[in-house]
């Protein structure tokens, strides 16, 4: 059973940004984790599959009739990204070949549709980051989804024209990105939550909430020696033209 969080505008609260950010919380058994991408213009929005490894298997033997079901829902809706996509191995290994296929699918779905992608990459980084080598001509952006790498792999991000999704571990005391954040542009991160995962602190282990975005936009004033304002303008700004929001 799927329920909506909340619908709220966030940004507006930090910056007069005046777009509605929808949150919506999947169950938490499903072995497909479902995100819903908004279209913030018009209010529609997209499904999109994450595919875990217990279900690859599956996606191959069917990947002609899944590229059409992507196909028609990016037709049939507003689509911003195409998302989350990408390599998971935190819970085994034994399906990585599968799921570069199906992620490298899912890259050519969105350069078709001239779409940013949005990764999910968990202990994947160097196969994820070979994939994107390969399709670094074709005009290829997008966001590294709940980044918690380090200083090397994001300046391999940046140069691949890629954003650092950047949300709550950032305020973790033993998360690392506080350690070198400021070496990045600014101009290459996006705020994010997780939602319902990886709250920031002062609310760490709990449900986390748009809302307490404004508590990133603190420690990113903290790291870059900015205004809060400052921070919240620019990777607004910065979301917007990824996800060409303004059109």
């Amino acid at each position: 059973k799927t329920k909506v969080k909340n619908i709220i505008s966030i940004n507006q609260s930090i910056n007069g940004f005046k777009k509605n950010v929808i949150t919506v919380d999947g169950d938490k058994s499903l072995s497909i984790r479902f995100i819903l991408l908004s279209s913030l213009s018009t209010g529609k929005c997209i499904a999109t599959n994450l595919l875990k490894s217990a279900d690859v298997i599956s996606a191959i033997s069917n990947i002609k009739k899944l590229g059409i079901n992507w196909e028609e829902n990016l037709k049939n809706y507003n689509c911003v990204a195409v998302g989350e996509i990408g390599i998971d191995l935190y819970w085994e290994k034994k399906f990585l070949d599968q799921q570069k296929i199906v992620f490298e699918k899912q890259i050519e779905l969105a350069l078709n549709y001239n779409l940013p992608i949005v990764i999910h990459c968990r202990e994947a980084f160097d196969h994820i980051y070979q994939i994107l080598i390969k399709y670094s001509q074709n005009n290829l952006r997008g966001v590294f989804h709940c980044f918690t790498g380090n200083e090397e792999q994001a300046n391999k991000i940046c140069d691949l024209n890629f954003k650092l999704g950047i949300g709550g571990v950032v305020t973790f005391k033993n998360g690392g990105l506080d350690k070198f954040l400021n070496n990045v542009n600014l101009k290459n991160i996006v705020l994010e939550t997780d939602s319902p995962y990886l709250a920031p602190e002062p609310y760490r282990g709990k449900r986390n909430d748009s809302s307490y975005l404004i508590h990133i936009v603190d420690k990113l004033s903290e790291i870059y020696g900015l205004e809060n304002h400052e921070i919240a303008s620019i990777t607004t700004n910065n979301a917007v033209e990824l996800f060409n929001l303004d059109n």
